[in-house]
């Protein structure tokens, strides 16, 4: 899918405000991942403007082979968090890979540019 295309899609998905805050996020991020040479993650929070699948969405968004994630909650808010592509991959092989992987990601979370968790 084109840049263009996925841009028309995410207008009426949610909405030009949004997606200028993400696009002033990743530039705040990828400005201070270039000054200290440490991953910055960008995000965003947002509700659909139209009632959708987000699975769907994700799925009809992707290019080829691109990664994805979700994480659907119907019962209670009926919120979900869905993700495309990859800004960064933890891993880890050895005996302590969870607590590894763990203090990989509390080291780059707190470094996120992103709105606040709420829930």
């Amino acid at each position: 899918m084109a840049s263009a295309e996925r841009t028309a899609g995410a207008l009426a998905w949610i909405g030009a405000a949004a997606i200028e805050r993400l696009y002033s996020r990743a530039q705040a991020a990828s400005a201070r991942a270039r000054k200290t040479g440490n991953s910055t993650l960008a995000a965003i929070t947002v509700d659909c403007r139209v009632a959708c699948d987000p699975a769907a969405v994700v799925m009809a968004a992707r290019l080829e082979g691109e990664d994805w994630g979700l994480v659907e909650q119907p019962e209670g808010a009926g919120s979900a968090v869905v993700t495309l592509g990859t800004a960064l991959r933890i891993e880890a092989d050895s005996a302590e890979r969870f607590a590894s992987v763990a203090r990989q990601w509390r080291t780059v979370a707190q470094g996120a540019i992103a709105d606040d968790f709420v829930g």
